[in-house]
């Protein structure tokens, strides 16, 4: 991210409702914790689902890298 002086950033990763895998997220600089939320694919339509966010307090310019990698599941 370019810029000047400090920001707050969030970020969120959300599943597809029924994805069955675990989800693996490597960050060196980023905490991710996993969250339930509501899904809506039309109008009417609610869902559960899970998603993973990360929220950092930092000083711009920021960058950071981070992997994400689904093992075994349904959808995996």
């Amino acid at each position: 991210f370019r810029g000047e002086g400090e920001h707050s950033l969030k970020w969120n990763l959300i599943l597809p409702p029924g994805f069955t895998s675990n989800l693996r997220i490597n960050s060196r600089k980023l905490q991710w914790h996993k969250e339930p939320v509501f899904y809506s694919p039309e109008y009417g339509i609610i869902t559960k689902t899970q998603k993973f966010t990360a929220a950092l307090k930092t000083v711009m310019p920021y960058s950071d890298t981070f992997w994400v990698k689904g093992i075994g599941g349904r959808n995996g």
